[in-house]
């Protein structure tokens, strides 16, 4: 009984906090500054792959989705997975498609985008805007598209954590899985392989300065 209450206060308090709008208002960025501080302290490729990692563990999300499931071909077990992640509208077509609807879309988000920058103070957020969405439409090139993802067959490619640099040579997956709070990992599912290729492209060609732009988005 004292544990069911405790977990009740818990969610109670969590509930009350959220809705709390009026105190939202008052401590603005505030709650957010010292993550904002370390996006603003990334220098380098691998900062930036050991905070896609970090930033797993606190729900924030990015370009690789991390997660836990059951094996799908060994049912008594669990196994890690990656797959393709870090757009923010609800399908790759939003993004390569010139239907009006998407278009709409896309000018939609990145008048978003530009409005949080200047919402939380950064300077050239039409600029940022552009980056961003640029960035995000090629992420969305790369990922596989909803038909492709609903075949179990394809979604099911085990890899030795070793081999993973057959797949991606230059990407420093020990970095990533370190940050993400993973210890002893042997294997894993990586569910969208062509997507961690092409990431592993656009990472390398993308400026530090864009990547930091998508992440305090």
């Amino acid at each position: 009984k004292n544990a069911t209450d405790e977990s009740g206060r818990k969610v109670g308090n969590f509930f009350n906090s959220y809705m709390n709008e009026a105190l939202v208002e008052q401590l603005g960025l505030k709650p957010l500054q010292s993550e904002i501080a370390k996006i603003d302290k990334l220098a380098d490729k691998n900062d930036l792959v050991r905070y896609f990692g970090y930033s797993e563990t606190i729900g924030l999300g990015g370009p690789i989705g991390f997660f836990v499931d059951q094996d799908d071909r060994i049912s008594t077990q669990h196994l890690a997975g990656v797959v393709q992640s870090g757009t923010t509208l609800p399908d790759r077509d939003y993004y390569l498609l010139d239907e009006p609807k998407y278009v709409k879309a896309r000018q939609a988000l990145k008048a978003y985008i530009a409005k949080l920058f200047e919402l939380s103070g950064k300077a050239h957020g039409d600029k940022a805007a552009d980056a961003v969405l640029d960035l995000e439409m090629k992420l969305a090139k790369v990922q596989w598209d909803r038909t492709t993802l609903r075949d179990a067959e394809k979604r099911y490619n085990k890899y030795q954590v070793g081999k993973l640099k057959e797949l991606t040579p230059n990407f420093p997956w020990p970095i990533y899985f370190e940050a993400a709070g993973v210890k002893g990992l042997t294997e894993l599912n990586v569910v969208t392989p062509s997507y961690f290729e092409g990431f592993e492209k656009i990472l390398a060609e993308t400026s530090v300065e864009t990547w930091k732009q998508y992440l305090h988005f």
